[in-house]
């Protein structure tokens, strides 16, 4: 009776043993297939719906076109990256079966100044030398550089959000314009501006990864952008989105 009892018991430890062996298996390979907590990577990543995917507010800047300043004027503050504002979605308003503009079927140039509260306002027009309708949409990226792929000089321009985009269909030999915006280096002084003188222009059309060069001639009042870190809050240089016409007027 004593020598079965003893079976018995050491049968029992045994099974009680094999069956902890499978539930700490069974718990810790539950464990691994759960994702890492503060891992993102570690689960799949939500697709867009289809709604979000469309929306033309969503604006997907392909090559630097960055953010928009979230507040109009020169005391906005934020930075984009350098890349060109994004083509219009399908979503887009106004139907329209003209091709966004190519940079090829575009010529830049620099329209007349105007000033006002401490700002100086230059319309960067863009003209369709093509043959056909084509569309913008959108912010242009803009940076002032030495010259045709050479250094740039500062930061890329800021987006200044007072307009919402629109669709602009360009027919052959039609301009529009999207202005671009610089503090006066005479109202912020030159403790807090240093002062270069704009001689060519970098601009990417919206939608567009290959950029376009405008001179920008030499006058006796030259255009200027402000250099330095002490803007207290002014953009050194902004622009708005492409709008109809040649000019702000």
């Amino acid at each position: 009776m004593i020598h079965i009892s003893r079976e018995r018991r050491a049968f029992s430890g045994l099974a009680a043993a094999v069956a902890c062996a499978a539930f700490l298996a069974a718990a810790c390979s539950g464990a691994s297939s759960r994702p890492a907590a503060g891992n993102p990577q570690a689960g799949p990543v939500p697709e867009p719906s289809s709604a979000q995917a469309s929306s033309p507010g969503s604006d997907p800047s392909p090559a630097g076109s960055g953010r928009s300043a979230g507040q109009p004027g020169i005391h906005a503050s934020p930075r984009y990256s350098v890349r060109p504002t994004a083509s219009p979605s399908a979503a887009s308003p106004g139907p329209s079966a003209s091709a966004s503009c190519a940079t090829s079927a575009l010529r830049g140039s620099l329209g007349t100044t105007s000033v006002a509260a401490g700002t100086f306002y230059y319309p960067v027009q863009l003209t369709n030398i093509s043959a056909a309708d084509c569309t913008l949409y959108g912010y242009p990226g803009v940076s002032v550089v030495t010259g045709p792929e050479g250094a740039q000089i500062g930061d890329f321009a800021t987006r200044i959000a007072t307009f919402s985009a629109q669709l602009v269909t360009l027919a052959p030999g039609a301009t529009v314009h999207a202005t671009m915006q610089t503090p006066d280096p005479g109202v912020l002084g030159p403790s807090a501006c240093v002062p270069k003188t704009v001689q060519w222009l970098r601009v990417y059309p919206p939608g567009q990864f290959t950029p376009l060069y405008i001179s920008v001639p030499a006058t006796t009042d030259p255009v200027q952008i402000c250099t330095g870190h002490h803007l207290d809050g002014a953009i050194p240089l902004g622009i708005f989105v492409v709008m109809t016409g040649s000019t702000g007027a």
